[in-house]
């Protein structure tokens, strides 16, 4: 009757063994002190990066330690983002600042343009972000067709944006609103409001029903 919770049990026993091992041959094997990592070869670049105030961890991996942007590395992004444009961080990593990653080139442009009050995105994302004017248009076939027509208000109203992104749009804009995004959700939040009234209406029915019994 019990085998298979019995099979379930030797097999989290086993994984839980194998973990056991393999956290007892790494602290054997891969973690050393920090005394002796101190003094070994790497001891000069892990003080300095203990001075910069990077934590240091006991890993046998060699680890690049995040240094502060110079202004030479600095020119050399803004010279790219000139050429490249905002958004095409990978190519300026690659051919304009190349002592830094992409992914510290996109952090770099997150806050730089930050601190201006502006947005790091390319044009590629800004081309797809939604207008006034077709927000207005949104909520003009809203009013005309209701809710859940957001084909036909693609085609008729929103015709720079697709049926897919006009729902989506239309779930988050009623989602921040806190209403029901479609005539369907909000006849489905009607009944069941009724049903609730009803059931509490059945309840104070039935309690009054035995008062008057006794």
């Amino acid at each position: 009757r019990n085998r298979p919770f019995r099979r379930f049990q030797r097999g989290h026993r086993g994984r839980a063994r194998a973990l056991k091992r393999r956290s007892v041959g790494e602290r054997e094997m891969g973690r050393k002190p920090l005394a002796e990592r101190l003094a070994g070869p790497e001891g000069d670049e892990l003080k300095k990066s203990r001075e910069r105030g990077v934590q240091v961890k006991n890993r046998d991996k060699p680890r690049r330690f995040p240094e502060r942007w110079s202004a030479e590395e600095h020119e050399q992004f803004v010279e790219g983002v000139r050429q490249l444009g905002k958004g095409e961080y990978r190519q300026i990593a690659a051919q304009f600042v190349k002592t830094r990653t992409y992914q510290q080139v996109r952090d770099h442009a997150k806050h730089h343009y930050k601190t201006k009050g502006q947005s790091a995105s390319g044009p590629k994302y800004e081309k797809f972000k939604w207008k006034p004017e077709e927000h207005k248009m949104f909520l003009e076939g809203v009013q005309e067709l209701g809710k859940g027509k957001w084909t036909q208000i693609s085609t008729d109203y929103v015709k720079t944006k697709t049926p897919q992104q006009v729902t989506s749009h239309a779930v988050k804009y009623y989602k921040k609103r806190k209403e029901p995004f479609s005539d369907r959700e909000a006849r489905k939040k009607e009944l069941e409001a009724r049903k609730r009234e009803l059931d509490i209406k059945n309840a104070r029915d039935v309690a009054e029903s035995l008062v008057s019994m006794r």
